[in-house]
């Protein structure tokens, strides 16, 4: 399986550390405990700090599948990113990245990154989404009891909306909050009658991977919308759609694919309501 997130490279290295050289093992141990500055470096500089020849370090890269060090870098770049939760503190962040070739650009300019790179998101959006799954997860939810909606960090506003149209429409929808820390005892509660909708994007929460896990163990029905088509999330879920998000400056990553199928989802069950009802209706004529 191919390293897709820091995460996920850090979880191999632990996996894999009693086999890798003394030497792989002396770079292994350099870069998770150097992981915020890693991204900021050259080659030559952590080679130096860690007390390693460069090749060593082009060779541990490589047995993890990656290129080169500069590939596997980008994963180390995301994370210091991803850790950054303040926006100002990001964009310094970015701007340190970036170095000499940071530009700063007027809110006209901004907005133009915006609208152009969303304007690609949705375009991808009708490729990368199915007939197929759009009907799967229509009559998931239209055959679900209770619809439990996950979405922790920036896809919590997702989430909200979702139980809200949902709610609208006459589901008994409800946001998967884990108050208290609560949420594992939330999931036993959950019947196979019920549907768990997630959405999560890379790092992926703690909350929603142990949540769909555990509802896998009850066979409860599962929709995820998640940024990647092997991750912890898609294993167990009976639909999975794959969104690419647009990422304005490599640092703000948008939600207006995620979103607009949001709301393609709402719209379609509301419309399937009406036709069901004027179909029963049609009968007494």
């Amino acid at each position: 399986m191919a390293v897709t997130s820091f995460k996920h490279l850090q979880h191999q290295i632990h996996l894999r550390y009693n086999e890798l050289s003394t030497r792989l093992q002396q770079v292994a141990k350099y870069l998770l405990e150097n992981k915020n500055t890693i991204a900021f470096n050259t080659l030559a500089s952590i080679s130096r700090e860690a007390d390693v020849p460069p090749s060593a370090i082009t060779r541990f890269s490589k047995s993890f599948g990656f290129k080169n060090f500069n590939e596997m870098k980008v994963l180390f770049r995301e994370h210091t990113l991803e850790e950054t939760s303040n926006y100002s503190e990001r964009l310094q962040v970015y701007r340190q990245l970036r170095g000499e070739h940071y530009k700063k650009q007027s809110p006209t300019q901004i907005l133009q990154e915006f609208a152009h790179y969303n304007a690609k998101s949705l375009s991808n959006l009708l490729l990368d989404i199915t007939p197929e799954e759009l009907d799967k997860a229509i009559e998931l939810i239209q055959n679900a009891k209770n619809i439990y909606v996950v979405g922790n960090g920036r896809s919590f506003g997702i989430a909200s909306y979702l139980t809200y149209a949902l709610s609208h429409l006459g589901c008994r929808a409800l946001i998967a909050n884990g108050l208290g820390g609560m949420l594992t005892d939330q999931v036993e509660m959950y019947d196979e009658n019920d549907l768990i909708f997630a959405i999560s994007f890379s790092p992926y929460s703690d909350e929603a991977i142990n949540t769909m896990l555990q509802a896998s163990e009850r066979n409860i029905k599962q929709i995820v919308i998640t940024d990647q088509h092997i991750n912890q999330l898609t294993q167990h879920s009976d639909v999975s759609f794959v969104i690419k998000e647009a990422s304005i400056f490599d640092v703000f990553r948008s939600l207006s694919a995620t979103q607009c199928l949001v709301q393609t989802l709402s719209v379609a069950i509301a419309q399937k309501y009406i036709t069901e009802e004027l179909s029963q209706m049609n009968q007494y004529i």
